[in-house]
This record gives structure tokens, sequence and C-alpha cells, in this order.
């Protein structure tokens, strides 16, 4: 019999009054009370301890199912899927329908498949034969085994739904699952993966009707979102989701997915703005200079252009050993338009409007240092002769100016403070 104090702590999941409890307890644990210490320790973190009481309890009980998948769990909770699969597999061959191991098993063996060619590994394959031995089970449950054992399978279905997401041919199958789950609990997880099932079918408005509905949404909920309304071609919505994003998630990959709908509806001097932000974030990331290498081709910066392609190929070649083949037909279409000799066409903007930078270096003792152009992200030489204020340059400082072709080069002139 469990006592009542220790009852209201297990019950207000009070696991270390409830820890403390037992362990003050001067008699010697019953099994019932070693198995709440035990979830107790598990509930915790407390896994070494766990392990060892379940251990116990299997060394007087060892064709115990529940000590078996107790113990397997101990494992699983610290992501040792190989470890835990062994007892899994030891509680399914003493009680095969038992549904919550089905799953458990189902989950460690899909993370043991990883996530490049799941398909060709035999523990891929375990984990789907499990979650369809799942189906069957609980389709020949009772009403009140069902309604028991709900929650769980709901979990299945949700599981085996995102499974299917990776083949166009099974995304119905997918969305059926998704369905069947939320029927049995709701999930605010599932949901989303419902969304995403319509996404992928380019059904964009089912996908925009089905993302979980919530005055805090998720990052990747916010994420997904924004990227139904890109590839409805909705650039400018899809950048307002985007700019909720990045205001508490500061990712390369946003700025750079802002970038590309700021190019898609021809606002260059933005996109490359946000181009350089990613590229600042992440320096590695290939996709990062491709987008900027696209943007200086519109603008016919074609040597710049050919720079930025030139080091997407060679990130991606360094991280995955295979060379960029946009970048390279980018380049290639650059040497076609410049006879195999790209230049940057523009030299001079037509106002200050169109010319708009940020002080990058400046040498006050020597009155000279750099401006970087937002639009394309180059550097111009500038002396404090081409100020046309009687402020002083700083070092971050907002600017317009022109440019000009000096003996040297392209330097800024004509220069005032934004």
């Amino acid at each position: 019999m469990i006592p009542q104090t220790l009852q209201q702590y297990l019950i207000s999941n009070e696991w270390e009054n409830a820890l403390n409890f037992l362990e003050s307890t001067k008699e010697q644990l019953g099994d019932d009370l070693l198995e709440r210490k035990a979830w107790c320790c598990s509930r915790l973190e407390k896994y070494p301890e766990a392990i060892e009481i379940y251990r116990d309890l299997l060394s007087r009980q060892p064709n115990n199912a529940k000590w078996l998948y107790s113990l397997g769990y101990q494992f699983y909770a610290q992501k040792n899927y190989s470890k835990s699969v062994e007892y899994f597999e030891r509680a399914l061959e003493i009680y095969p329908e038992y549904l919550k191991v089905k799953y458990r098993i189902a989950y460690a063996y899909l993370q043991l498949s990883g996530t490049e060619n799941q398909w060709t590994k035999d523990v891929y394959w375990k984990a789907i034969k499990h979650l369809k031995d799942s189906h069957i089970i609980y389709s020949n449950y009772s009403l009140d085994q069902k309604e028991k054992d709900k929650s769980t399978y709901a979990d299945i279905c949700a599981l085996h739904g995102k499974t299917m997401l990776n083949s166009q041919k099974y995304i119905d199958n997918a969305i059926e699952l998704f369905y069947l789950s939320l029927s049995l609990k709701y999930d605010e997880d599932v949901q989303y993966q419902l969304a995403k099932g319509y996404y992928l079918k380019k059904d964009y408005q089912g996908a925009l009707d089905n993302l979980p509905k919530s005055n805090k949404p998720s990052y990747y909920v916010l994420e997904l979102e924004a990227q139904i309304l890109t590839d409805n071609q909705k650039y400018e919505e899809s950048n307002k989701v985007l700019f909720r994003i990045i205001k508490f998630r500061r990712k390369d990959y946003l700025y750079q997915r802002i970038a590309n709908n700021f190019l898609s509806i021809g606002n260059n001097g933005k996109a490359m703005e946000f181009a350089l932000k990613a590229v600042s974030l992440d320096g590695r990331n290939y996709k990062n200079y491709l987008i900027c290498g696209r943007i200086c081709k519109e603008i016919k910066q074609y040597k710049t252009s050919i720079e930025y392609l030139e080091k997407a190929r060679l990130n991606k070649q360094k991280k995955y050993q295979c060379d960029e083949p946009e970048a390279i037909r980018l380049i290639e279409e650059i040497n076609v338009i410049t006879s195999n000799y790209p230049i940057d066409e523009i030299c001079v903007a037509n106002s200050l409007e169109q010319q708009v930078g940020i002080i990058s270096k400046y040498n006050s003792s020597r009155g000279f240092g750099f401006i970087r152009a937002k639009l394309t992200g180059k550097d111009y030489f500038f002396h404090i002769k081409s100020v046309l204020t009687n402020r002083l340059p700083t070092q971050g400082m907002e600017v317009r100016f022109e440019i000009m072709q000096s003996e040297k080069g392209q330097v800024a002139t004509n220069i005032i403070f934004c």
C-alpha cells in the first residue's frame, strides 16, 4: 500500500519530495515502492540510480516486461538508443502487444537510422515494422483498451506520418495519419507536421489553414509560414514573418531568405544588405555567398559577382566535397555576357539617393578611410576633403555618396551624413 503523503507527492509531480520520503523510510521497500523510487529517480534525471533499482527488480522478476521496458527507457532518455533497444526487444518477446514499447523502439530505431539514406538501412525498416504492427494491435483492442492507450497510439500515428513525409508518394497517407493522431489528442507539433504535409503537396492554402494557431507560435511554425508565403510568391508578406523571427532568432539562413525575397521583388539594395548580414553571421555557409553572387549579377557587378560565386563553390567543396552547380552556371552566364572579361559596370551613381554606405574604417590622424556600399558590399576609399559637411566621420556612420573614377581606381566623393 502506498502511503497517502507519498501518493500526494506523486500526483503533484513533486519528485524530489517523493524521493526524500522514500529514502527516509526505515522499513525495507517492497517492489511497488521500489518502482516508484526508480520512477522518481528517472524523472529527476538520476538515471544511474534508476537503472540500479530496475536491475534489482529484474533480478527477482526476470520475465517482467514492464521492468525491461523501464530499464530500457533510462538509456532511451539519455539518447543511448542502441542500448535501449536491447531491453525493448526483450520486453516485446515477453509481451508482443506492449504498445508503448512499440512506439519507443520504433523511435529509437529511426534515430539509429539517421537522416541520410534512411531507406537503405535495416534499422529503418525495423522501425516501420513496429509502427505497422502497432496499427494492427490497436485495431484489435477493446473500447476500454483503446481509451486507455489512445495517447500512445496518437504518438504512433504521428511518428509513422513523419516517416512518410520523406516520400512524395506517401504524403496523402501521412496527412491521414496526422488527422487520426489529432483526433485522439491535440499536439502542436503534429498540427505543424500536418501543415508541412500540405506544403509538400504544394497546397499552400491548405498548409496556411492548418498551421498551429497560437499567440506565441514556435519559431519553426513561423519559418514554415514564411516559406509557404515565399513559394506562393507573396514575398513581402513572407518578409514580415521573417522580420518577426529575427528579433529573437539571429540565424544566417533567415537573413538569406529575406535577401532572396527582396531580390524577387527587385529591391536589390535591401537584398544585398541582408545577404551581407547573412555572410557576417556565417562566413562558411556557401548559400550566403551564392545569394550575394546572384544579387551582384542582377545589378551588373559582374566581377564582384564572380568573386562571391567562387567563394560559394570553395565553401561547398570544403564541406560537402562537391561543387555548386548554380554558381558554375551563373559564372558561365556572366562570362558569356562579358565575353570572358567581367567588370563591375556600375561606376557612377546617378544621384546621392542611389549610393548608401557605412564608414567601415576611418583614420582620423591621416584623414582617410573606407565606405562599404550597402548595395554591393564593396569598400571605397575616401578622403576627408570629399566630406561635404563640417562634422567629422566616425566608424559605423551611415552616409550617402557618389563614386568617382580616379587614377588609383574608384573612390567615394560628395559624401554627406544620413
